[in-house]
């Protein structure tokens, strides 16, 4: 009996590291580009603003992002996605709630810039359109100049 409660318990433990070595897979993946987004953007010219930030969700989902953006200040926002998703969005609202920035193309990389008017948070939102292996990875990555 005893042996058939160790070889069950190897077996969940086992298939648990399975699936967070999974998940790191996919995350891994959209760090990798981040990070390509990152060296770009200090090649030209730019500064990190806001570290890589990674998380996955469902298709159909959507998820906010907060930041402190400062007045004049040009601030561009790389998302990136992981193998099995095609298609992920993102719309920038101040904090009046106002959309000041989107990229709503079929794409996994989408791209916005905003350079406000006034020093504020703003809401980044992030929709995953299609994941074709549910959760998908996605990461933010913002610059600024």
């Amino acid at each position: 009996m005893k042996k058939g409660l160790l070889i069950g318990a190897s077996m969940i433990a086992a298939l648990s590291v399975s699936q967070v070595a999974h998940a790191d897979q996919w995350d891994d993946q959209v760090r990798a580009q981040l990070g390509n987004a990152a060296s770009i953007m200090i090649k030209d010219g730019m500064q990190i603003a806001y570290q890589a930030s990674v998380d996955d969700m469902r298709e159909g989902s959507k998820a906010t992002l907060r930041y402190r953006l400062e007045k004049g200040v040009s601030y561009i926002f790389f998302g990136a996605c992981d193998n099995d998703c095609n298609d992920i969005d993102f719309t920038m609202f101040d904090g009046e709630g106002d959309e000041v920035a989107s990229d709503t193309q079929s794409d996994a990389a989408p791209a916005v810039t905003v350079t406000p008017r006034y020093s504020d948070e703003f809401t980044l939102q992030v929709n995953m359109y299609h994941c074709g292996r549910n959760p998908c990875s996605y990461g933010v990555i913002v610059g600024r100049q």
